[in-house]
């Protein structure tokens, strides 16, 4: 089961939950996409020199047509 974490070390505004894994330790982190609407989502591993990014997407709203 996940639980609410920190993710400060990303971004001060980041969500961050944490879940143990069979593997270790992983987090899904959001946070803000810089300046305008938009957000970053990441996945991390938890190793012995900290966290480890192995996915990161950027979503921002599609212009319209």
């Amino acid at each position: 089961m996940g639980r609410l974490s920190d993710g400060s070390d990303i971004d001060p505004r980041a969500i961050a939950f944490e879940a143990q894994m069979p593997a270790g330790l992983a987090r899904m982190v959001y946070w803000p996409a810089g300046e305008g609407p938009g957000f970053r989502f990441a996945v991390e591993s938890r190793n012995k020199a900290g966290w480890n990014r192995f996915l990161m997407h950027t979503y921002r709203p599609q212009a319209a047509t």
